[in-house]
């Protein structure tokens, strides 16, 4: 009975409100002063960081220390992040397939539009296509694994584009100049492509923008199909939904944005 009451208390000692530990938010929170991209901190940066004594702060400092979390530079006394940090963020990358993330969400927009949908890529000054859904129309457009296509035309070239960096975008528009900067602005702002018959006249296709952990584009997610079944009020259902998978798709990859 001792021990259970013993076990009590500690949890209302170690636990706020939300229902977390309060030790493991504080440990965390110390990795997370690193997210900024600052390589190194002083014992009295990282206790002024997160609002705590010097004291609790190397307390808590020692324990990541031991499991490799932190380490200490003897030389200038700062403390850096660990090497299990390291081993760990190689296993989560590995483990970060796209297309194995987005496939429930793919499934989820086949479902409710029967038309094809996928991801594309970047690959040098091009996109390849690496997850695909078809739809059962017997009039359908087929995506195929791999595919290759140009980043200037279609809706997911286009979204991979407006993404890239100006002089990327500049260099690829003066080979094929079929859409401007403005216009490339204009779709970052809405969070979508559309087009109409862009590469085939008998196509119409939409996508949106999928981001990685540090806020840059990695993919486009897409839905195409011919353009004869696609009327402005089913546009206007597939816009919301296509953005609404991408951004799904994005969190499970790590994005913080809105």
């Amino acid at each position: 009975m001792a021990d259970k009451n013993l076990d009590k208390n500690l949890d209302r000692t170690e636990k706020n409100d939300g229902g977390t530990v309060r030790a493991v938010d504080r440990a965390l929170s110390i990795l997370d002063c690193f997210s900024n991209g600052q390589t190194s901190f002083s014992l009295t940066e990282l206790s002024k960081a997160l609002g705590l004594s010097l004291t609790t702060t190397l307390r808590i400092i020692g324990t990541l220390e031991n499991r490799d979390y932190i380490r200490r530079n003897p030389d200038d006394g700062r403390y850096y992040l660990g090497f299990r940090l390291s081993k760990l963020g190689s296993i989560a990358l590995s483990n970060m397939d796209i297309s194995r993330i987005a496939q429930p969400f793919l499934r989820t927009l086949l479902e409710q539009f029967n038309e094809s949908v996928g991801i594309y890529i970047l690959q040098n000054d091009s996109r390849v296509c690496v997850a695909r859904l078809n739809g059962t129309n017997s009039l359908r457009f087929v995506v195929m694994l791999g595919d290759t296509l140009p980043l200037t035309r279609g809706a997911a070239g286009r979204t991979l584009l407006a993404h890239m960096p100006e002089s990327d975008i500049r260099r690829l528009l003066a080979d094929d100049p079929f859409t401007t900067i403005e216009e490339l602005a204009e779709l970052r702002n809405v969070g979508f492509a559309r087009s109409h018959g862009e590469r085939d006249s008998s196509v119409e296709s939409f996508s949106a923008p999928i981001f990685n952990a540090d806020g840059e584009i990695t993919a486009a997610v897409f839905l195409t199909g011919p353009i004869k079944r696609f009327t402005e009020e089913k546009a206007a259902e597939i816009i919301p939904a296509i953005k609404l998978a991408a951004h799904d798709i994005s969190v499970h990859m790590g994005y913080h944005g809105n």
